[in-house]
């Protein structure tokens, strides 16, 4: 009577359908968990499975301190890291004047920013920009930032005007101002002609 009883609930189960199962696989931490679908139908098992993985791109800069520059990469590729740096390089920007940073510059005139090589004392040419990328015009070294133009014309010799520029009003560095041309002979120059939007540089 007994196995009479279990071979006709053996008939049932293997007649009747099953719902389909979802189960959701949770994220272990290395990527993105996928979902996995369980099936039964007659008495056989079937799983189908996916999954998704992410990944990630991470990025560092690593940032120089001392005015090395460029996160303290070999500027001028010779092999030698700025003694900013760690290492051994005097003129690591190549400008051919010795940064001012313990024995490379015994006597002046020294290098202060080596992460630049139009930053070095004596720099005649001026500049719109500041070499820090930030707020510092002082591109020859010496330690205060002089604009090329100013509100009065500059008198050159005799019979010369100079630069021939000047502003209106006072124009810090980098910043854009009115500014006209510069007239007159035996020390009379003048401003004059019509006024034009002028970058101020400096070094």
């Amino acid at each position: 009577m007994a196995l009479g009883r279990l071979a006709s609930l053996l008939l049932v189960a293997g007649a009747c359908t099953f719902p389909e199962i979802t189960v959701i696989l949770e994220d272990g931490g290395g990527g993105t968990g996928g979902t996995g679908t369980v099936s039964t139908s007659g008495g056989t098992t079937a799983a189908t499975t996916s999954s998704t993985s992410s990944s990630s791109t991470a990025s560092s800069a690593s940032s120089g301190g001392g005015g090395a520059g460029g996160g303290c990469v070999d500027l001028d590729e010779d092999g030698e890291d700025s003694v900013l740096c760690g290492g051994t390089d005097c003129d690591d920007d190549g400008d051919d004047v010795p940064v001012d940073s313990g024995d490379c510059c015994p006597s002046g005139p020294c290098d202060c920013y080596d992460g630049d090589d139009r930053v070095r004392p004596g720099q005649p040419a001026y500049f719109t920009e500041a070499w820090d990328g930030a707020d510092d015009y002082d591109y020859d070294c010496s330690s205060f930032e002089e604009p090329r133009y100013t509100t009065t014309c500059p008198q050159q010799g005799v019979l010369s005007c100079g630069e021939g520029k000047a502003y209106a009003s006072s124009t810090p560095c980098g910043q854009t101002g009115q500014a006209q041309g510069c007239t007159g002979i035996l020390g009379s120059c003048s401003k004059s002609g019509t006024p034009y939007s002028l970058q101020q540089e400096c070094h």
